[in-house]
């Protein structure tokens, strides 16, 4: 196996980065050759990194003029990054409120394909508590409270077709494993409104997730609220879920959402 040199690979990557740069409103055409003398690389060097963006999704080339475009993953990009940069500078203070009044850890979290992705965290102020860091991610169908309402916002047909065949690992002796019967769970998640994960993921954990909507009514995230099941007992439990709950009602209100009278 050959090995590539670390310098090699940054260098690599910053020049993609560059080749991307290259394009503006003003310019959003250019051919190898443009971009080659803008960059002072070479021909061949450009050449390499265009098939390398085009072979992702990053540009497309028009075969009779030879000019390269931007591409739908860059438009993709663009619409993850202006929706969630939003998403968290209106979530934050909700996120913080919720943390002072429950004393626990409230998480942001999003749906990248079959996996929940935490873009956002507020840790909780006391020794015992949940953490997962910004950027973590976690199978949506194994038992992860904001995972079931990510997928719970999915009709049945589309769940079919992006949940992996079963049986599935499972982390604890709670966590469902079977597809057909985690589909059917999902029914009780869009009636309530919330999901719970009760020691599914891993034991001595309990978690209430509501989902966030946006101006059109479509889940865009989740809010999160995970504790230590030693501080949760039956009588703290609707608490808990109701001013989750709230809160995520709060958040999708500041994005616009308007509930059918």
């Amino acid at each position: 196996m050959v090995k590539v040199k670390t310098g090699e690979t940054m260098r690599s990557a910053s020049r993609l980065l560059q080749v991307l740069s290259a394009f503006t409103l003003d310019a959003p055409a250019k051919t190898i050759a443009e971009i080659s003398r803008e960059l002072e690389l070479s021909a061949s060097t450009v050449r390499r990194l265009m098939l390398t963006l085009e072979e992702h999704g990053f540009v497309r080339v028009d075969a009779e003029s030879g000019r390269y475009r931007l591409h739908h993953e860059v438009v993709r990009l663009g619409a993850v990054a202006a929706q969630t940069s939003s998403l968290i500078d209106v979530a934050g203070p909700v996120m913080e409120r919720l943390r002072d009044k429950t004393e626990e850890t409230t998480q942001l979290a999003v749906r990248s394909g079959v996996d929940v992705v935490f873009v956002g965290t507020r840790d909780g102020p006391l020794g015992l508590r949940i953490f997962h860091p910004v950027g973590w991610r976690h199978p949506t169908y194994l038992g992860s409270a904001p995972g079931k309402v990510l997928l719970a916002s999915l009709p049945d047909d589309e769940l079919t077709e992006l949940l992996p065949e079963g049986p599935w690992p499972g982390h604890t002796s709670r966590t469902v494993v079977s597809p057909e019967a985690f589909i059917d769970s999902l029914g009780p998640v869009r009636e309530r409104g919330y999901a719970i994960n009760d020691g599914e993921t891993e034991q001595g954990v309990w978690a209430v997730a509501a989902p966030i909507r946006d101006h059109t009514g479509a889940v865009v995230a989740a809010l999160n609220l995970p504790c230590p099941a030693a501080r949760v007992p039956a009588s703290r439990r609707m608490e808990l879920i109701t001013v989750t709950v709230e809160a995520a009602d709060e958040i999708s209100a500041a994005l616009r959402f308007r509930p059918e009278s």
